[in-house]
């Protein structure tokens, strides 16, 4: 009795594996996963709204020390969307205007991943030099 129960359970646990690796090859692609034409096409969006302007606004204006930003912190959150949004030219242009380029000079020194962040930023709005090590 014991043993068929294993074998059901073995097979149920294939079938679903089967199952879900049918679904995660079909042609619509993984569940949760948006393409990269459609994340630059939010991005452009969001850089015709005020958005930008308020991310560089939150991540300038914070009233705690950069090192002090924890993590998922609304500081932490803009810097992390600042970075995604520099990545693609259509949104880049808003990210200046919003004054992106001198407000993450400070912060660009620092160590750890909010200066990681700022440089790269920087580094995509043509403020620094693209380092290849």
């Amino acid at each position: 009795s014991d043993s068929s129960h294993g074998d059901n359970v073995n097979n149920s646990s294939n079938n679903d594996t089967s199952s879900a690796n049918d679904y995660l090859s079909g042609n619509s692609g993984r569940q949760g996963v948006i393409s990269r034409e459609s994340i630059e096409e939010i991005c452009t969006l969001i850089s015709t709204t005020e958005i930008p302007r308020l991310l560089v606004h939150y991540v300038r204006d914070s009233p705690y020390p950069t090192i002090k930003w924890s993590k998922d912190s609304l500081e932490d959150i803009s810097l992390g969307v600042i970075c995604n949004l520099a990545q693609w030219t259509s949104s880049r242009e808003a990210l200046r205007r919003a004054g992106a380029v001198q407000s993450l000079e400070k912060i660009e020194g620092l160590a750890g991943i909010h200066g990681y962040r700022a440089r790269a930023i920087r580094c995509s709005l043509g403020a620094l030099p693209l380092q290849m090590n």
